[in-house]
């Protein structure tokens, strides 16, 4: 009897380690799969933002060509295919706030141009900030919004901070009557803006950075007086 309780133990513990080792292998593959759906979704997310700053490029560009400013219209045409260069290379790469804001400033002076040299830009960029790690064409996309919601002399903030292993980057737009509460259920596919522009831009870099990093970062606004503030949080990883 002893012997076959023995047998009949050892029988149970295999089978239950075959059991075991199948869970553990399907749970591989699914997380495998869950990868993968994320960096597709992440993929597309990061292919829609080209046809956006085209389209509102182009848009502001051929507002200058109407005017006669052949001048304006080089400068803007070279810093949109400065965008383009840097977005089309590498485009699911994270890249530091540095490099960021290098093609942000590109960006800047495409509206610059577009606002009769009346866009002021003020930045209050924190040294430790610019290592750190986002998904390209993430902080153009702020400035562009904030830029395009203020209808004259548009002046924007960007700031960015590091706490607690926290990267928080702000956009902040003077003027800017727009309602926080309703771009927040925006950002939450809850409504659709009813403006000139879709909020695809804004929305689209909430969405990459949650699949990224997950659900607790990513973009709100709020108000601040005459301000409408973008807040853009992920985590601090460094080069």
């Amino acid at each position: 009897p002893l012997a076959r309780r023995i047998v009949e133990t050892n029988a149970l513990y295999e089978s239950f380690n075959s059991r075991n080792t199948r869970i553990l292998k399907l749970m591989d593959e699914m997380r495998a799969i869950e990868r993968e759906k994320r960096e597709q979704d992440f993929r597309l997310l990061q292919a829609q933002i080209n046809p956006h700053f085209i389209y509102n490029t182009l848009d502001s560009v051929s507002c200058m060509a109407l005017t006669g400013g052949c001048d304006a219209t080089a400068s803007a045409m070279g810093a949109l295919a400065a965008i383009m260069r840097y977005n089309l290379k590498e485009p699911d790469k994270l890249v530091p706030l540095a490099t960021e804001m290098e093609t942000a400033k590109s960006y800047i002076r495409i509206q610059s141009v577009r606002c009769a040299g009346e866009l002021s830009v003020t930045y209050d960029l924190a040294p430790e900030s610019m290592a750190c790690l986002m998904p390209k064409m993430s902080v153009e996309t702020l400035i562009e919004n904030a830029a395009v919601h203020v209808r004259t002399a548009p002046r924007i903030t960007v700031s960015s901070r590091v706490r607690e292993d926290v990267l928080t980057i702000v956009v902040a737009g003077e003027g800017d009557d727009g309602d926080a509460a309703l771009i927040m259920r925006h950002l939450a596919g809850e409504v659709q803006l009813a403006t000139h522009s879709t909020g695809l831009g804004i929305r689209n870099v909430d969405q990459r950075v949650k699949l990224l990093f997950g659900a607790q970062y990513g973009l709100r606004y709020e108000r601040d007086g005459n301000a409408l503030k973008a807040i853009l949080t992920l985590p601090a990883v460094l080069t």
